[in-house]
């Protein structure tokens, strides 16, 4: 009402889905509660701005209009909607235009993803023999694209940008322990992810990477001469080589740490996570999976669900 005041209005009909209301301002029932009395008045008072002013029911089904108008009018600041113009256009107003709109980048996947979805074919016919031959490895499932496996589950298709955030985030992330090429490409395969590069991506990454070449082996170091150790008699002198996984998890925390070598204690949790969660050469398996029977759910699957 005060809103339709300010607009100049002078007759006015009130829609309510309450039955009681409509009956008290009507002067139907008595209030007696002491705060709606308080709006009675205030809905008094502003009715004597108005030449006519009826208030009627209606069921709430019937009212989401006037609750929006409600909400505009209780909601504006003051000196806005001071005026409000209706008016409905028997056509458009502007003139249509046509947008151009990007198409997604191609990659590997999209001919695959035509063929299967749209059935679209090549006109070569080798190509669509290729074509064919590939697409009997995939399908697709919710839109995403799937490789299927005889005795692995189905791999989820990534593009180049969808594969350097899994690669990075498998590689040196929380569980990632600075794996090397072979075994970098079997963690993405066992995380459930497949492209047609992976194995030669994961070794220029493992190229890329600062730390790992800083730390790496040094398998181009100039040849030393060997020097003989004299021992007096059998067993005089005694040594200790570092075996696996000790040697791993040094490596790993050297490469961690870089500089600040006072912080292993708080690096030593992730970097004994990502030993359970690597593969190993003499079991092909993981550590987290031989003592519990599954594999562990790896943080990459949040931004990238398998």
């Amino acid at each position: 009402m005060m809103l339709a005041n300010e607009m100049g209005v002078k007759k006015m009909i009130c829609w309510t889905d309450s039955k009681v209301m409509a009956e008290q301002v009507n002067d139907n029932f008595q209030v007696k509660d002491s705060n709606l009395l308080r709006y009675y008045h205030l809905f008094q008072g502003l009715r004597d701005s108005f030449n006519e002013v009826q208030v009627r029911h209606t069921l709430r089904n019937n009212n989401e209009r006037a609750d929006q108008l409600a909400r505009l009018a209780s909601s504006r600041k003051p000196g806005q909607l001071c005026s409000t113009i209706h008016l409905e256009l028997p056509s458009l107003s502007v003139t249509q235009e046509c947008m151009p709109v990007e198409e997604p980048p191609k990659s590997w996947m999209s001919d695959i993803l035509n063929f299967i979805v749209h059935n679209r074919e090549p006109a070569d016919p080798s190509e669509l023999k290729k074509l064919r031959t590939q697409a009997a490895r995939y399908l697709v499932v919710s839109g995403e694209l799937y490789r299927k496996g005889f005795s692995t589950p189905l791999l989820k298709c990534l593009d180049h940008q969808q594969a350097n955030y899994v690669l990075r985030k498998i590689h040196k992330g929380i569980c990632g322990s600075h794996s090397r090429g072979w075994t970098l490409a079997a963690k993405v395969l066992r995380a459930g992810y497949y492209w047609p590069t992976l194995k030669s991506d994961s070794v220029d990454y493992l190229k890329k990477c600062v730390q790992c070449q800083k730390h790496g082996n040094l398998i181009h170091a100039s040849a030393a001469e060997l020097h003989s150790i004299s021992s007096p008699w059998p067993f005089a002198l005694w040594g200790i080589d570092i075996l696996d996984p000790f040697s791993v998890i040094l490596t790993e925390l050297k490469k961690r740490l870089g500089s600040a070598k006072g912080a292993w204690a708080e690096e030593l949790p992730e970097v004994l996570w990502a030993y359970r969660c690597t593969p190993q050469s003499t079991t092909k398996e993981t550590p987290f999976r031989l003592a519990y029977g599954a594999d562990a759910m790896i943080p990459v699957e949040v931004g990238e669900p398998s």
